[in-house]
């Protein structure tokens, strides 16, 4: 999805207070909404898309699957009565 955005001229930065804040995630992007609800219309609006190819985030190379197995946690709690 493309970027999108729109502006209303009726925003006014004084009236913040009595704006609705609308935000969506998605795995395409994020959007958001301003919404004037004394006009009853929605005075902004704005999509940001994310890139088509993240790249993968693969972990460090680390001892984690030796250092956390199921026996090693056991041991490492001391549980009293």
């Amino acid at each position: 999805m493309n970027d999108i955005r729109f502006l209303d001229e009726a925003l006014d930065i004084n009236k913040t207070i009595t704006y609705h804040l609308s935000i969506q995630a998605g795995l395409d992007g994020f959007s958001f909404v301003i919404f004037d609800p004394s006009r009853n219309k929605f005075i902004a609006l704005k999509h940001y898309g994310f890139p088509e190819e993240i790249a993968e985030y693969k972990y460090p190379e680390t001892d984690y699957p030796r250092k956390y197995n199921k026996q090693d946690r056991s041991q490492e709690y001391q549980y009293g009565s």
